[in-house]
């Protein structure tokens, strides 16, 4: 890929926020029958996009990325996603607090979140499952390590009459 083509990529990922429409509805309402909704927010954006790339390959279609973790409250008002893959080391913000400042708001019934350490972050891990993460994942991500957890996530949580 080239490196104008990445930054075109970058500049329509990073505009995805400003052009979802708004959701009305219920949650439970409108995802039988459709494929799971899922939000990567990701800091860094070569790594967001290749989580999205993953996930588009193994066939989720409705995926949504963020590299600002304060825009992941109000993504959910205008699109209501089934699971978050979030950053747990985010320079913007503490993670952790967003997990808990969703929860204000969402209902873990509504939303399963799979918390993205660092490789040997223990503690990072253990404050990740505190906040409210439905499980964790580990760097560098890839088929075999992600996928697995991903498909748990989404048959256990809100998103639980999807089958894979």
């Amino acid at each position: 890929m080239s490196r104008k083509s990445l930054n075109d990529r970058i500049g329509h990922v990073m505009n995805c926020a400003r052009t979802l429409p708004t959701y009305h509805g219920s949650l439970d309402q409108n995802q039988q029958g459709r494929e799971p909704r899922i939000l990567v927010a990701i800091e860094y954006p070569v790594e967001a996009l290749a989580v999205e790339s993953l996930l588009r390959g193994d066939n989720y279609n409705h995926v949504r990325v963020t590299t600002d973790v304060r825009e992941i409250a109000p993504m959910f008002v205008r699109w209501p996603f089934h699971l978050l893959i979030l950053d747990m080391h985010s320079e913007l913000t503490n993670s952790a607090s967003v997990m808990q400042d969703l929860a204000r708001p969402i209902s873990a019934s509504e939303l399963s979140v799979l918390a993205l350490t660092n490789p040997g972050a223990e503690q990072e891990r253990l404050a990740a499952l505190a906040a409210g993460a439905t499980d964790t994942l580990t760097r560098p991500l890839s088929h075999e390590n992600a996928l697995p957890s991903i498909r748990r996530a989404l048959m256990s949580g809100p998103a639980a009459v999807f089958s894979f």
